[in-house]
């Protein structure tokens, strides 16, 4: 299912959800650290499966819903809102995740992605977020390097910056300027620095091996990752 709202009358249906989640996970041994509640809540162009939020919805459903269903199941869980670009609608988030702070005792912290920009940190909105909540976590909690077409070839091609993101491709024209083509390997590392030295706790990477097709998925969303294997030629 692409894009869409939780209708309030299936809140506590979906918190329970989330909770046997959890459980299920604990009782093969493994525990989950955190979760978000929502990937990208504003939505993702319909290109995968998806949920939309505004933060109000968000605030109800964490605190009247599934904070008081992990309480009651006893999952030490780190919570974290948003999970979607970092850029001029992190402000709105921030603003509504922390101002209350009743709301505010139920998020550990925010997460938030890369894909507004190929170059750009957004250092004033991740500024903003930490002296918001100082004590709570900034989270990257995905980055990849999308493309359109697959064509990835061998290590040197790698090194180009004709390996750059499609949105130098799909982007409107006033958002070009955000999205040059740009050599991936610089962009991991000018991202991590970046957003590491601007309050960002943690930093993840959406796919670390993926084949020369950039995938496998369903949703023919190719992308690039630091390792590509070959299956055909096992290397």
């Amino acid at each position: 299912w692409k894009g869409g709202r939780l209708l309030p009358e299936y809140y506590d249906t979906w918190a329970l959800y989330f909770s046997k989640y959890l459980t299920a996970y604990n009782e093969e041994g493994i525990d989950i650290w955190g979760i978000t509640i929502e990937n990208e809540p504003l939505g993702n162009d319909s290109n995968w499966d998806s949920m939309h939020y505004t933060p109000e919805e968000m605030n109800e459903f964490l605190v009247n819903h599934l904070g008081p269903q992990l309480e009651a199941d006893s999952h030490d869980v780190i919570v974290l809102g948003y999970d979607q670009n970092r850029g001029d609608e992190l402000y709105e988030w921030v603003d509504a995740m922390y101002e209350d702070e009743e709301v505010a005792s139920y998020y550990d912290g925010i997460a938030v992605h890369w894909y507004a920009s190929t170059f750009k940190i957004f250092e004033d909105a991740l500024q903003y977020a930490h002296e918001a909540a100082p004590g709570k976590y900034i989270i990257q909690t995905e980055a990849t390097v999308d493309a359109e077409v697959p064509k990835w070839r061998d290590d040197e091609w790698y090194w180009s910056k004709e390996a750059t993101d499609w949105g130098y491709d799909w982007a409107p024209e006033e958002q070009k300027p955000l999205h040059p083509k740009y050599v991936p390997v610089f962009r991991y590392a000018r991202d991590m620095i970046g957003t590491l030295n601007n309050w960002v706790d943690g930093w993840i990477d959406w796919n670390m091996v993926l084949d020369r097709q950039g995938g496998p998925n369903w949703a023919e969303n190719w992308c690039v990752a630091p390792v590509i294997v070959d299956p055909d030629a096992d290397e």
